[in-house]
């Protein structure tokens, strides 16, 4: 528990260190509330998508169009969710989009 005692001119002769108290107090309770918040962070739930597509994103499409069953389909629309100019078109196109790409490199 911190003791907040409010700093008065009465109390401090000098105005310049008043003003180093007053913004000591201030940066400890704005770092305080920054700590508080990358408590919550976790290595683990931060993953890399640049540059980088599924292996089986990839084989459904290697496969042709017509073959594709539909929950290749779906998940590929999911996969497809992480580029930004996808996520631009309608969920119709996104699904049409979905059943003709294709994988080159």
């Amino acid at each position: 528990m911190t003791l907040l005692l409010p700093l008065r001119r009465h109390f401090v002769p000098n105005e310049t260190f008043y003003r180093l108290a007053l913004d000591i107090v201030i940066m400890n309770r704005v770092c305080r509330i920054f700590r508080k918040g990358l408590m919550g962070f976790r290595g683990f739930q931060f993953i890399d998508m640049t540059d980088h597509f599924p292996l089986r994103a990839i084989q459904i499409t290697k496969k042709k169009p017509e073959w594709r069953t539909e929950k290749e389909i779906k998940l590929l629309r999911s996969w497809l969710q992480f580029v930004e100019s996808y996520q631009k078109y309608s969920l119709n196109l996104q699904l049409l989009l979905a059943k003709v790409i294709r994988f080159e490199r």
